[in-house]
């Protein structure tokens, strides 16, 4: 069968049939006339669509239009339609304009149709250009002109709590006095902000504090202040720099932090930044000096002035062993530094000088170095087995006050310099027959409490000159005023971990340097989880902030937002908000 080809004249379709063993669909084909009316049509539909869209448009009645498109060949298509804007009134440099993003974007233009557009039959180049927007209405400035130091004004504890939020001032209840601690955080944040440093809050600092491109409080390479001394002082104390801190953050500072990072784990970028630093004030640190292990005759006239001092209770041998890292930390505590067990630069210049404080071992401690004079007065016939606990109690004095009665010393029942000496002697004497060892009181040399009678491990009641809740806030009283200094440790400068440190030293207790952090995790003390079970002699702990507890209402705690060592309620709702915890230190 031949195809049959029928005309619909009407229409101008054309429609040829096919003979049915062919199995094909049939085709439609347009005439000239029907492509010219659909055409036609269309132009109409976009005319109207367009015109709707132009004087829909916010922006056309201030001169917005839309791209300008370039003619290139040999590019391929677009997978998307890209849209921009551009102001007509700059038409004269609309040639030259780079693209937003760094790339083109190509059109291939088959339609007779322009919509408004330049017509080519040739691909066109679409150089995307940005958006021109106004800027955005700022907010008057809070204050006249700028703020600077011994102001007070309302944005002033906004502005601090911004700079404690960068790490720029340490935690703390925020205030509205531009202090010392106030100046100091400004000019650091200029300098990490490539401001004219001033010490001064103008508008430019203000604006920039507050935007989200802030950046946040690091130390590096090419600063100066006072920061920078106190840090590169640790760094020099854990054997990481050679030379005394100067302020200035130079190459030596820089590769001395690359390596502190690298033997500590964290990120290594030769920056000081929080985490970096929360490690160098921790006890945690791993130094760059002797490690427990070590050996070597260098370390021998060291162990020598340990030994004279009555820290160390065993013969010197140039190894680095436990003993010998007890009686470094036992050193530390009692000389105002961090505890850290490490024999760095400033631990060994101190050790050596005529204003070393000799050692003095009394009730309430405990360490290896206790645990090493129990073995000594155990081998020496004053105490049994089961009262080598590393602690200091009744027992262990009631011992040190016989050996001390039986070998000419006065009987205080302190292991100073010169009962260390003689017990680590050969001359020593053991304890008489006729000795007696302690059997009374109320809690055991393990330092727990007890129940009754039981034994050798029984203590009595504490001695007077122990520590108390009366000393502690007395001497906590005595430093109000002093002033706030970042890393300070006393005694007339703090910051506020610093100012616990020192107080608890001061009264007797032998607690080494733990920064805000530190505290949170404490064990050897009676954890309190409520503020309102707070008393008279507690450490009270916040985010990022420390302070010692004097009555059932106040603190006395070293303040950044005021500069100095203050004493202020605790019951607030900034301190209720951010209380960790506390812990009883005494009783």
């Amino acid at each position: 069968m031949q195809d049959r080809t029928n005309e619909n004249l009407n229409t101008g379709a054309r429609v040829r049939s096919f003979s049915p063993q062919t199995n094909k669909k049939p085709k439609i084909f347009l005439s000239v006339k029907a492509r010219l009316y659909i055409l036609s049509f269309a132009m109409i539909v976009l005319f109207v669509v367009a015109s709707l869209l132009i004087f829909s448009n916010p922006n056309h009645a201030s001169g917005i239009q839309d791209v300008k498109v370039e003619g290139k060949n040999n590019t391929p298509a677009p997978t998307e339609n890209v849209q921009t804007q551009v102001p007509i009134t700059d038409n004269s440099n609309l040639a030259t304009q780079p693209p937003a993003g760094g790339e083109d974007y190509y059109e291939d233009s088959e339609d007779t149709h322009s919509g408004g557009a330049i017509v080519t039959d040739e691909p066109v180049k679409v150089s995307i250009l940005p958006i021109v927007t106004a800027e955005p209405t700022l907010e008057p400035l809070p204050f006249s002109e700028y703020l600077e130091y011994k102001d007070t004004h309302p944005s002033i504890a906004i502005i601090q709590t911004r700079y404690m939020a960068l790490n720029y001032m340490d935690y703390d209840e925020p205030t509205e006095y531009f202090g010392p601690i106030t100046r100091d955080a400004t000019e650091m944040f200029q300098r990490r902000n490539n401001l004219e440093v001033t010490g001064k809050i103008n508008e430019e600092t203000y604006r920039l504090l507050m935007s989200s491109e802030a950046r946040i409080y690091m130390v590096a390479l090419g600063d100066k202040g006072d920061d920078v001394r106190e840090l590169q002082s640790r760094l020099y104390e854990m054997g990481y720099m050679k030379a005394s801190p100067t302020g200035y953050f130079g190459t030596d500072t820089h590769d001395a932090v690359l390596l502190f990072q690298t033997n500590n784990g964290l990120t290594v970028d030769g920056m000081i930044g929080e985490r970096t630093r929360e490690i160098l004030y921790s006890s945690e640190a791993v130094p760059n000096v002797w490690m427990q292990g070590d050996s070597g005759d260098g370390l021998v006239p060291y162990q020598e002035r340990l030994k004279a001092l009555g820290y160390l209770t065993s013969e010197p041998d140039g190894v680095n062993g436990k003993e010998t890292v007890a009686a470094v930390k036992r050193f530390q505590e009692r000389n105002g530094l961090i505890a850290d067990g490490y024999l760095g630069p400033k631990t060994m210049t101190l050790l050596m000088s005529e204003d070393a404080v000799p050692n003095s071992l009394a009730m309430g401690m405990r360490g290896e170095d206790v645990k090493c004079v129990q073995h000594l007065l155990k081998n020496l016939k004053y105490l049994n087995d089961d009262m080598v606990t590393g602690y200091f109690g009744a027992a262990t004095n009631h011992a040190v006050r016989a050996f001390q009665k039986h070998n000419g010393l006065s009987a205080d029942g302190r292991i100073g310099k010169q009962t260390m000496s003689v017990l680590t002697s050969d001359g020593a004497k053991s304890a008489p027959s006729s000795y007696e060892m302690y059997t009374g009181g109320s809690s055991n040399d393990s330092g727990n409490t007890g129940g009754g009678n039981t034994g050798g491990n029984d203590n009595p009641p504490p001695a007077a000159d122990e520590p108390s809740v009366a000393a502690l806030v007395a001497i906590a009283k005595s430093k109000v005023g002093s002033r706030y200094v970042r890393g300070g440790k006393g005694p007339n400068t703090f910051d506020c971990s610093g100012f616990v440190y020192w107080v608890l030293n001061q009264v007797g207790i032998k607690q080494s340097y733990l920064t805000s952090y530190g505290w949170r995790s404490v064990s050897h003390y009676p954890r309190i989880n409520d503020i309102d079970d707070l008393k008279a002699g507690d450490v009270i702990v916040f985010y990022g902030h420390v302070g010692i507890i004097i009555s059932d209402t106040e603190m006395i705690d070293a303040s950044s937002g005021q500069g100095k060592v203050v004493r202020r309620g605790f019951l607030s709702n900034w301190c209720r908000s951010e209380f960790i915890c506390g812990y009883r230190v005494l009783g």
